[in-house]
């Protein structure tokens, strides 16, 4: 979208977003137990939030003129300090008034705005020296006994307390940011809501104008739009069929303080047109949030120079051909996407009120055109009589009526429908002569083919005559159905991942018991084993790490799909990395006499990537590369700089994946076991797990492989390091 100027809206204050009344509440009850004076302020100086002013500050300071006056001087000092960038980083500002007395700010901002400070006070480092306010008291007229009385009131604090309760209020101010983050979200989607109820009962007004002129539906429209929007003008223009000529078809009028009426030329060349009709030309809405702006794309205004403030336009399109351009103007507060689909939609809404109205007034011009076009729709329809006889009908095709004409004409629906049928036809026929709108009237009926399901649409077409469309929507219905099915599956499969993945704990405890003891006993911590006891431990120790394993593989693939599984990001040394998993494996390398060639680059050393999902990529490539490995091949391991992404390979001379079943090989419980014989068998999701953090790290990942040649297993990874939270990786579901 072309945009000129600010568009996010900012129009809120403290007291709109934080219950005062219970953080009144909250401070009071800390003022229990420090005595510390506390309190709200916001950016205008009005004390928001008062909870045990000393006397000194009540009866005395804030009351006379002058002093009153310095103490709004101390709040406007602390109101610019938190301007300062500076200042914002340290938290806290720390002010000592002319009389020795201490007050602390602490700012409170919610989406970069500062809204109010958090101020306590009141209170001194050293027990003040009375003289001085002797002093003062005499200038300003105080009492100068009740004056020491109230001073005596004001507590001396150690600066290792004020240094703790500056810590607890600093913690409270950024609560009451995420309090107001939260109520501002709140009121931002109520409001939306509102406009979006607002728009509805806009279109549901423009669908019942049946009786009024296109430059009535025209003015409406644009009423609508500039109450939507909030703004002071608007305005609604046809384009002509070849898109060259712009007819003003409605718009704001203004008086003549507001504008410089020129000649009221009604239609506009769109080569020549200014600046209100961007939209058309660029095919997109435009916002101009700064209309006093330098702009080159400004060519002149529409027809009257208004005192544009602000301005948006959006094209109005039938299809993918632009009809149409309505502007709204001079909002108060910045245009924003909201402003833009509430114009957008209306306006799409009224395009089809224009295009239905036009096809009815074709409808009313005479009985052989209506005739033709009631044999273009593909619709069964209905002519009744007030009372709900068959006076005519209309068929698509052979076989759309469930009885023939011969059975219904000249008869009441009543006696050819049951029921659930006729008695709400005939109403809604009754309430289309009366009201002059389209009613609509769902209903199923059980036929030899099994249950159909159909909509009638009644709309009044004469005195005492209403047609119905009847379309059957079984289809329809049908697709509603699987959707919804598909939408609770998908919602149960994800319930399913987040149980799973927050039920780690619950289910690795046990096993590792099992584990930790079976390795025990074969470990003879407790005695001498007989042979059959020997192999029976060894058994239980094998199963239960191969179960632990599933079960971490298991819960790793559903952290990811419930969005749980965190990437931490750092600079390592892969070559160390690639070294370190390639000892693990070693034992099996040897085992099965493997040669181990490496063709890892220089400059892939170094990479940014999470170094503990970066190994565990590595380490199942390589365990299946040994895993389907004859006794004396070989295994490559490569690395190298391609483009903005590092490449990494694990080449082995095994006997390769027949094509049929490339495809699968990343999905879950796909095993590369099933293609070599007499193997360990594995989870089935190791390759799976492989794709996931690869993907995570928004990377790529690929297989080549010839039966009898061996595979090829590669991964890239971006080279800049990347910053990624939790992720969700759907294509697992």
């Amino acid at each position: 979208m072309f945009s000129s100027g600010p568009t996010t809206e900012i129009n809120y204050n403290f007291v709109d977003l934080v219950d005062t009344c219970k953080l009144q509440y909250l401070m009071e009850s800390f003022y229990a137990a420090t005595n510390i004076p506390c309190g709200i302020v916001d950016m205008e100086g009005n004390i928001l939030i008062a909870v045990g002013w000393q006397d000194i500050c009540v009866k005395f300071h804030r009351l006379d003129p002058v002093t009153e006056k310095r103490c709004r001087e101390s709040d406007k000092h602390f109101i610019e300090f938190f301007e300062n960038s500076s200042a914002k980083d340290k938290g806290y500002m720390e002010y000592i008034c002319g009389n020795g007395m201490i007050d602390i700010g602490i700012p409170i901002h919610v989406e970069g705005k500062h809204l109010a400070n958090i101020f306590l006070g009141q209170f001194v480092y050293e027990k003040p020296d009375p003289d001085f306010f002797i002093k003062q008291a005499n200038e300003v007229g105080f009492d100068v006994d009740e004056y020491l009385k109230a001073l005596d009131k004001v507590p001396v604090l150690s600066k290792d307390k004020v240094t703790h309760i500056i810590d607890y209020y600093i913690k409270l101010a950024s609560f009451l940011t995420d309090i107001g983050l939260q109520n501002l979200q709140l009121v931002r989607a109520e409001e939306a809501l509102l406009l979006d109820e607002k728009r509805l009962e806009a279109l549901l007004k423009l669908n019942q104008m049946y009786d009024t002129t296109f430059e009535d539906i025209t003015d409406f429209v644009r009423e609508e739009s500039i109450a939507l929007t909030n703004s002071k003008i608007g305005y609604l223009a046809i384009l002509n069929d070849d898109g060259t000529l712009l007819s003003m078809h409605s718009r704001t009028q203004v008086t003549v303080d507001e504008c410089i009426v020129k000649d009221d030329v009604p239609d506009y060349p769109l080569e020549s047109a200014g600046f209100w009709v961007e939209a058309v030309r660029q095919e997109r809405p435009v916002i101009t949030n700064d209309h006093a702006a330098l702009d080159p794309l400004k060519k002149g205004y529409l027809g009257e120079h208004l005192k544009i403030l602000r301005h948006m336009d959006i094209p109005v399109f039938d299809g993918d051909k632009i009809v149409a351009v309505a502007g709204v103007g001079n909002k108060e507060m910045p245009y924003v996407e909201s402003d833009v689909r509430q114009l957008t939609l209306l306006m799409d809404g009224m395009w089809r009120m224009v295009k239905r109205r036009k096809a009815e007034d074709d409808l009313y011009k005479s009985e052989g055109r209506n005739r033709s076009i009631l044999n273009s729709i593909p619709d069964l329809m209905f002519k009744f009589s007030g009372d709900g006889t068959f006076v005519d009908y209309n068929k698509p095709s052979e076989g759309s009526l469930i009885f023939p004409a011969s059975d219904f004409i000249g008869k009441n629906i009543s006696d050819i429908f049951p029921q659930h049928i006729s008695t709400p036809s005939i109403v809604n026929i009754k309430k289309a002569l009366k009201d002059d709108n389209i009613e609509i009237f769902n209903y199923q009926m059980d036929l030899d083919d099994g249950v159909r399901y159909y909509e009638s649409r009644f709309v009044a077409t004469g005195e005492d005559e209403v047609l119905a469309i009847i379309r059957d929507i079984t289809d329809r219905k049908e697709t509603e159905k699987i959707l919804l099915e598909k939408a609770e599956a998908e919602a149960a499969n994800l319930s399913k991942s987040k149980f799973l993945a927050n039920m780690s704990h619950e289910l690795r405890t046990p096993l590792n018991a099992v584990i930790g003891f079976s390795e025990m006993l074969a470990g003879k911590n407790f005695g001498e084993l007989n042979e059959k006891q020997e192999r029976y431990v060894k058994n239980i120790s094998s199963s239960g790490t191969h179960l632990l394993n599933l079960i971490n593989d298991i819960l790793d693939l559903s952290k990811i799909e419930a969005g749980k599984m965190e990437l931490f990001i750092e600079e390592f040394n892969s070559l160390d990395a690639i070294d370190e998993v390639c000892y693990s494996l070693m034992p099996l390398i040897l085992k099965k006499d493997l040669k181990l060639n490496f063709s890892v680059d220089e400059d892939v050393r170094w990479i940014f990537a999470d170094i503990t999902k970066f190994k565990q990529i590595l380490y199942n490539l390589l365990s299946n590369a040994v895993k389907f490995t004859s006794e004396g091949g070989s295994i490559t391991i490569s690395g190298s700089i391609i483009g903005d992404e590092g490449h990494f390979s694990v080449e082995d001379t095994g006997k390769g994946i027949a094509p049929d079943y490339l495809s699968s090989i990343f999905d879950p419980f796909s095993q590369v076991e099933k293609f070599e014989t007499k193997v360990e068998k594995g989870t089935g999701l190791g390759l799976a797990l492989v794709k996931c953090f690869v993907m995570l790290h928004e990377g790529r990942v690929w297989v080549e492989s010839e039966v009898g040649k061996g595979s090829k297993f590669s991964f890239s990874l971006p080279i800049e390091p990347i910053h990624i939270g939790e992720s969700s990786m759907p294509y697992l579901k």
